[in-house]
């Protein structure tokens, strides 16, 4: 009888850890402030929410050296914020939940290099949660993806095809009882991906192939688990989706079709892992995964053939992790790690061999929190918050080998 009240409180204990990490309704990463540029770099944008709850944006014409606000806040009441831009830089977009309204998702609109915004709701009487939203490189296929507030909590999608002038929704609605939405899409905007998870922990995408006009009719299921991430190449053809399955194992769905068709790939993933994180070059051909396991140790798997096979790197990046985030070029020969430690010490390694080896800069980048990373040629741009809440951001100009604080 011990034998087998041992084995159930086992399972119950197992059961209750997975389900208290799998944020259904929650994104925990809504108040992390997020970094943009050209594909030059010539321009730079940053969004970040102050301790004012104001949704702020920050411009720079100069590679990253100089930062300056906008003339006004997108927001004096907002949470969730997201930017993204064309590859000229002249467009660009945010959204972000508005608390005031309440909660209603809200779409901002700059044709002139953020230099003015048009603010307004991305469908009249929507509300929503933790949106989402990305461009294609000329800006004119604009996509926003978001949880409904009310039941049954459905992930919804909305386009734009006329340089975020107009959006409609898309139908079918993605799913019901669902959340942890994430997009990709091609760099024309043709294919698109979203994927989300549902309450049976049933993780679910489903695809257009005409600029969001379009979607299966039924979603395809690619496993059962948390934590999803997609990511595409440039043309749409090769789709990685990551998540951590319900024995805390890494699982990647692979598709080399333009996703009609997924394979499940396990090995040479990790165990027991927490919040994963993938980036591909703009070939699909480097994928890169890292993810953080119980002990907060930093590991990370490559695949050099199109996510076929991975490999894991035989010693972890960095112990005492917290939040990490990853970024590579476009050749994929170049890749950039960003965390806080648990001194909450903003510190980023780099691999300048295709992920083979991982070197951590000799100096941190400074103190904080919520770190993100981006990267274009040989600029790479860091954002963070810092311990008083204010917002940071460090460039380097030579691959990320040095790092200049950014004047705000």
């Amino acid at each position: 009888m011990r034998r087998y009240i041992f084995l159930l409180v086992f399972f119950l204990s197992q059961l209750f850890t997975f389900k208290a990490s799998a944020h259904f309704h929650y994104d925990p990463t809504i108040n992390t402030p997020q970094i943009k540029s050209s594909t030059t770099a010539e321009y730079v944008y940053a969004i970040y929410k102050d301790t004012n709850f104001n949704i702020k944006v920050l411009i720079s014409q100069d590679y990253g050296v100089n930062f300056s606000a906008t003339s006004s806040n997108i927001s004096s009441n907002g949470d969730s914020s997201q930017i993204t831009t064309s590859s000229a830089g002249q467009y660009v977009y945010c959204d972000y939940k508005d608390n005031a309204n309440p909660t209603a998702v809200r779409i901002g609109n700059s044709q002139d290099n953020a230099a003015t915004f048009r603010i307004k709701p991305i469908i009249s009487g929507i509300d929503g949660e933790n949106p989402k939203i990305v461009t294609d490189s000329t800006g004119q296929y604009v996509y926003a993806i978001w949880q409904d507030t009310a039941l049954p909590y459905t992930v919804k999608l909305s386009v734009s095809s006329d340089f975020g002038a107009t959006f409609y929704p898309i139908s079918p609605i993605l799913g019901n009882n669902a959340s942890s939405q994430q997009i990709a899409i091609s760099s024309s905007g043709q294919y698109v991906y979203p994927v989300w998870v549902e309450t049976n922990y049933s993780v679910k995408l489903s695809v257009s192939s005409d600029y969001g006009v379009n979607f299966l009719a039924s979603s395809t299921l690619l496993g059962y688990g948390d934590s999803p991430q997609i990511k595409t190449d440039s043309t749409g053809k090769y789709v990685y989706v990551f998540y951590r399955d319900t024995t805390n194992n890494l699982k990647a769905s692979v598709s080399s079709d333009f996703g009609v068709n997924f394979a499940t790939v396990s090995t040479g993933l990790g165990t027991n892992v927490i919040k994963p994180k993938i980036t591909t070059n703009s070939s699909g051909q480097y994928v890169y995964v890292i993810w953080t396991d119980v002990n907060k140790n930093l590991k990370a798997s490559v695949s050099s053939n199109y996510g076929a096979n991975f490999a894991e790197l035989s010693q972890e990046i960095a112990t005492n992790v917290k939040s990490p985030q990853l970024i590579t070029d476009s050749t994929g020969q170049y890749v950039y790690v960003v965390w806080q430690d648990t001194s909450s010490n903003i510190k980023l390694a780099r691999s300048t061999d295709y992920g083979a080896n991982f070197t951590t800069l000799g100096s941190d980048l400074g103190t904080g929190q919520t770190a993100q990373i981006y990267a274009t040629a040989q600029y790479v741009f860091a954002i963070w918050m810092d311990l008083q809440n204010d917002i940071k951001i460090s460039t380097s100009t030579d691959y990320g080998a040095n790092f200049t604080p950014a004047s705000l």
